[in-house]
């Protein structure tokens, strides 16, 4: 229990007398930290922190990594800054060594700067050189950790900054002229020029992005970063199983490029996609999940006792129970000339990263679901018209109500019924669509309309080849599990999100019959975890 003779130890507690010490020590709660335990992380709601014993590291996540500014002995305080300012905490505060911590709600800090004038002041006064370090601080980072420089509608460049984007690497991308389409992408990383092959791992690698597993063997194995993949990956790190993510692109998947999703439970004002991605990345690393990136799984062998995975590159792990959480990848628009154009205007998903490129252009979108909704209203805010275009009479069939009555009151969003794109034209970059309309009584015509800017968000497919042939799947290449699985080897039914080979579970969007939403896919990640304890709990001892 903290005493008034602990917190009267504190200077900035020297102007209180000891009858108020005492009140308020015997509200405080007295914590006890490890070394590396954390206090509180970057984001999280803040208090009132007194260190009373020991040394805490203090760090900041600056251009997407965490940065260590400073560490502080016993006998100061933290916390103060976001109460006050009505923030989340700024900084995230670990222990370096045993630590004894007390720590006061908000409003107690709050009521004594209100009744004692002496400690108000000089909490502000400290509050005030606080700012002025983070000042500081914002003055000397750099504004971006890439400077890339590249033609606006090369494919290469398109690539690499969706990449950057989706794994929340601060760049500056410098247009180059169109002129010079010939002239290799130039990057530079942290003020160094990066020479050689431009590969996503290897830019992956000089960013200092983990790209290979630590451990030889891991309890819970998770192919694919999406809402199911870093839903499990938060619950089994949690829960203390040694966990490795494995993505072939970055945290989030799909999901993860949407603009702004509005009815996912708890955010009323809607969250971006990378917003909840970039969350879930930080929860996971912060229970101690493995997350390599750039990676791609591609054959899982098994036995009795675990599964040997191997992964491109020519590296082999194990683990006890694996989750295929990879999703699905987008449908291929079978039109003339999509190919030719891909990433000269064509896109197949919508990346944020290309708003600001379609200033006053004409956009059209492919799909009618809500992804495509999303990307509608996101791109109305840049573009002088966006077309939606569906093969059928409407989107009450696949897409959300609240999403079609915004679309309907946007002045700038036009839906364009009973049509598909057959073609794609342009010399080195899309110029216009050739629409083939079905009018009714009319027949077939086709119409070319002048575009800049293609995205095709039609659904996506299984890819599920590379799994072994006894993992059973439907017709379309997505995986059975639970009931669905028609041939077992073990005296107990399969649990629910299991495959057809026991240990193998599979959640998300590539599990047949699963609901295509973030909220499922979260749920069925997270629901995994429980039965790979049962599944690990039956196994037998190695």
């Amino acid at each position: 229990m903290i005493s008034a003779n602990d917190l009267r130890s504190i200077p900035i507690f020297h102007v209180l007398d000891q009858q108020v010490c005492e009140r308020f020590s015997a509200t405080a709660a007295d914590l006890w930290l490890n070394a590396g335990e954390w206090l509180v992380h970057e984001g999280q709601p803040s208090s009132f922190y007194v260190l009373l014993q020991g040394s805490v590291a203090i760090s900041k996540e600056l251009n997407g990594r965490a940065q260590v500014l400073h560490t502080s002995p016993s006998g100061v305080y933290f916390g103060e800054v976001p109460i006050f300012l009505g923030s989340p905490s700024l900084v995230s505060i670990q222990a370096q060594e045993p630590c004894r911590v007390a720590k006061f709600k908000q409003q107690q800090i709050q009521e004594l700067v209100r009744n004692f004038p002496l400690f108000g002041e000089a909490l502000f006064a400290v509050i005030n050189e606080r700012l002025s370090m983070v000042q500081g601080i914002a003055k000397d980072t750099p504004s971006a950790r890439v400077q890339l420089r590249g033609e606006t509608k090369d494919r290469d460049c398109h690539t690499l900054r969706s990449f950057l984007f989706a794994n929340r690497i601060p760049f500056e991308w410098h247009p180059a002229n169109a002129a010079n389409r010939d002239q290799p992408i130039e990057i530079e990383i942290e003020g160094k020029r990066f020479d050689g092959e431009v590969s996503l791992r290897r830019i992956a690698e000089a960013l200092g992005l983990p790209t290979h597993p630590t451990l030889h063997c891991y309890d819970f194995v998770i192919v694919g970063a999406g809402p199911a993949g870093m839903a499990a990956g938060v619950y089994a790190a949690s829960e203390g199983l040694s966990t490795l993510i494995v993505e072939r692109a970055a945290a989030g998947g799909q999901a993860g490029s949407s603009s702004k999703i509005e009815n996912y439970l708890g955010f009323p004002g809607g969250i971006s996609g990378d917003e909840l991605s970039g969350k879930a990345y930080r929860q996971a690393r912060q229970f101690g999940a493995e997350i390599i990136l750039t990676r791609q799984v591609t054959s899982i062998a098994h036995d009795s006792k675990r599964f040997c995975i191997s992964i491109d590159g020519s590296e082999t792990l194990h683990g006890k129970v694996v989750l295929i959480a990879s999703g699905v990848e987008w449908r291929r628009l079978r039109a003339e000339g999509v190919d030719r154009l891909l990433g000269r205007g064509v896109f197949y998903g919508a990346s944020r990263t290309e708003g600001s490129l379609l200033n006053g252009k004409q956009v059209y979108i492919v799909g009618g679901g809500n992804s495509a909704g999303q990307a509608a209203m996101f791109l109305s805010g840049h573009a002088a018209e966006v077309h939606i275009v569906v093969r059928g009479p409407g989107l009450a069939a696949s897409m959300s109500r609240y999403l079609i009555d915004r679309l309907e009151a946007k002045g700038n969003i036009h839906l364009q019924t009973h049509t598909v794109v057959d073609k794609v034209e342009g010399e080195e970059s899309l110029e216009r669509l050739v629409l083939r309309k079905q009018a009714l009584n009319c027949g077939v015509h086709l119409v070319t309309k002048p575009a800049d800017a293609l995205f095709i968000m039609i659904g996506g497919d299984a890819r599920t080849e590379w799994l072994p042939l006894e993992v059973e799947r439907d017709s379309n290449g997505y995986i059975r599990t639970g009931q669905q699985v028609s041939t077992w080897s073990l005296p107990r039914s399969p649990y629910p999100l299991e495959t057809s080979i026991p240990g193998l579970f599979c959640a998300g969007d590539v599990r047949s019959g699963s609901i295509k939403r973030v909220a499922s896919s979260v749920g069925e990640g997270s629901m995994s975890v429980s039965f790979a304890h049962q599944f690990l709990e039956g196994m037998p001892d190695s």
